[in-house]
């Protein structure tokens, strides 16, 4: 297939994808219809991109966003235990409390 030019972005050793990278990555951009999907902040950059290019109308974006499960009140949220196989640690947190804290405080 001639017309198909593949191209990878590995995040990892070049951190993530930027509107500025699409001049090297695709350099046709502006002449193609583009969808995209990804964490909120690339999308917003990326809408951003192209109505300063004027070509917003190009650019289909699907945002994808949890609901959170906690109650109203922060207070009033449950608590749970919580197995960290890796370690063997077992502790109680609470629903409020952010994943990522419990990680770090516990080990992964």
């Amino acid at each position: 297939m001639t017309w198909l030019d593949h191209r990878e972005h590995h995040t990892r050793p070049y951190g993530g994808l930027a509107p500025d990278d699409l001049g090297r990555l695709c350099p046709d951009w502006r002449e193609r219809e583009t969808w995209a999907c990804g964490p909120a902040a690339l999308l917003d950059a990326l809408e951003s991109h192209w109505r300063r290019a004027g070509l917003r109308e190009r650019l289909r974006v699907e945002r994808f966003q949890l609901e959170p499960v906690l109650p109203p009140h922060r207070d009033a949220a449950s608590s749970g235990r919580v197995l960290f196989t890796r370690t063997g640690t077992e502790v109680t947190a609470g629903a409020a409390t952010r994943f990522s804290s419990w990680v770090s405080r516990w080990g992964w």
